[in-house]
C-alpha cells in the first residue's frame, strides 16, 4: 500500500508545495472549467433577470420592498451555486461522474444548512472587517477553507478558522498573491474595458462575463487550498477520501 506522501505526488487536488498549488489549481480549471462556467451562469440568471426588470420596469421595481427580497434570492442562488461547484470539482478530480440531478439533489437537501452557515460566516466577517487585519484574516478563511468545510464536512465557520490555522502563513501568501492578481485584472476591466461602468443591461451582462475568470480561479483555489489544509492536518487525506466524504 502506497504511503500518503507517495499518493499525494500524483493526487489531483493535494499539492506538496507552492508550485504544485498552482499546478493543482490550473488542473481544476482544465478538468472542470466548462462545467464551472455553466454553474456560474445558472446562478447569475436571477441577477440578470432582476437587473432587466429594474432597468426596464416601473419605478416601483426599484423600491426596498422589491429590491431586498430579490437581492436575498440572488445571494442565496449564488451561495448554493458555489457549493455545487465545489462538490462537482472534487468529484471530477476523483474521476467520478456528476449527474445534474444528483448534484441538484445533493445541494438542495442541504440548502438550509449551507445558507445558515454562510449567514453566520457573513456576520463574523463583517465583525472582523471592523478591525482591518482581522478582516484580511477572515477573508483568507472564507476563500481558503469555508466552502470545503461546509460542503464536505458539513461544519461551520469555527471549523474553517481552525483548519486555516493549521498552515496559516503559506495559505495567506498564496491567497494574497491570487487576490493581488485578481485586483489587477478587475482594475483593467473597470478602467479600460468598461470605464463608464455597467450603466445598461447589456453593460451589466458584459461586466458579469468579464468578471467570470477570477471567480473561476478563486473557486479552483478554494478547492485546492481546502484539500491541502486537510492533508496538512491529516496526511491520509486525499482527493479520493474527500470525494468519499461527500457521499456520506
Amino acid at each position: 500500500m502506497a504511503s500518503p506522501d507517495l499518493a499525494t505526488a500524483v493526487d489531483p487536488l493535494v499539492p506538496t508545495g507552492f508550485r504544485q498549488w498552482f499546478g493543482r489549481l490550473f488542473g481544476v480549471l482544465a478538468r472542470s472549467g466548462p462545467a464551472l462556467v455553466v454553474v456560474q451562469l445558472v446562478a447569475l440568471v436571477p441577477v440578470l433577470l432582476f437587473g432587466a426588470v429594474v432597468t426596464a420596469g416601473p419605478a416601483a421595481a426599484a423600491t426596498p420592498v422589491v429590491v431586498v427580497p430579490a437581492m436575498l434570492l440572488c445571494s442565496a442562488a449564488w451561495v448554493l451555486a458555489q457549493a455545487a461547484a465545489v462538490h462537482m470539482a472534487i468529484r471530477q478530480a476523483a474521476g467520478r461522474g456528476v449527474a445534474v440531478d444528483a448534484l441538484v439533489r445533493a445541494v438542495a437537501t442541504r440548502a438550509l444548512s449551507i445558507l445558515g452557515s454562510t449567514a453566520v460566516a457573513l456576520v463574523v466577517g463583517v465583525a472582523a472587517a471592523v478591525t482591518g487585519i482581522g478582516g484580511i484574516y477572515a477573508s483568507l478563511v472564507f476563500v481558503g477553507a469555508f466552502a470545503g468545510v461546509v460542503v464536505v464536512e458539513r461544519a461551520g465557520i469555527r471549523r474553517a478558522f481552525a483548519l486555516v490555522n493549521v498552515a496559516l502563513w503559506p495559505t495567506a501568501a498564496r491567497l494574497l498573491l491570487l487576490k493581488g492578481a485578481a485586483f489587477g485584472y478587475l482594475l483593467v476591466v473597470i478602467l479600460v474595458l468598461l470605464p463608464d461602468g455597467p450603466q445598461s443591461f447589456a453593460g451589466a451582462v458584459a461586466y458579469t462575463v468579464l468578471t467570470l475568470p477570477p471567480t473561476l480561479v478563486f473557486l479552483a483555489a478554494a478547492v485546492v487550498t481546502y484539500a491541502e489544509l486537510r492533508h496538512h492536518e491529516n496526511p491520509a487525506v486525499s482527493t479520493m477520501s474527500l470525494a468519499a466524504e461527500l457521499e456520506r
